[in-house]
């Protein structure tokens, strides 16, 4: 089951085919952002910060420590 938690901007989580890890996904309207399978929420949320930091995209509008 995917999860989807509420930010700024709706992430969505999903398992990775094997169903032990996880992957962040941000879904905007002419882009999507996946990050790395991770352990973790925490883990795969960090992963797509970093991404998108890397990308220097919609960065300032993501923080979901907020």
């Amino acid at each position: 089951m995917n999860k989807i938690i509420s930010l700024p901007i709706p992430v969505s989580f999903y398992k990775s085919s094997s169903g032990k890890t996880f992957y962040a996904r941000l879904d905007l309207m002419n882009e999507c952002f996946t990050g790395e399978s991770r352990n973790s929420y925490d883990e795969a949320i960090e992963d797509l910060k970093k991404k998108l930091e890397k990308e220097n995209k919609y960065y300032k509008h993501f923080n979901p420590k907020e």
